[in-house]
């Protein structure tokens, strides 16, 4: 009876080493994929940033193509 008490509990304690190995490299993946989501939301960003940027420009051309074209229209008359 004693002798299997104690391989149940030599059991239980190699379950919860497994347990633990498990969890620190569960806790290890999380830390990796947070970093990832972390860059991603970082690329996002810059590329949101960049579009940002560029729409502004194009509208500012745009702007300047139009008082272009305004311009000419005077000389054409």
């Amino acid at each position: 009876m004693i002798g299997s008490i104690s391989n149940s509990i030599t059991e239980t304690q190699a379950q919860n080493l497994q347990l633990s190995e498990a969890a620190s490299l569960q806790e290890g993946l999380i830390r990796e994929l947070s970093a990832r989501i972390a860059d991603i939301r970082n690329v996002t960003s810059n590329n949101n940033a960049s579009a940002a940027e560029t729409l502004k420009a194009a509208e500012e051309i745009n702007q300047a193509v139009k008082e272009i074209n305004e311009q000419l229209h005077k000389f054409t008359r």
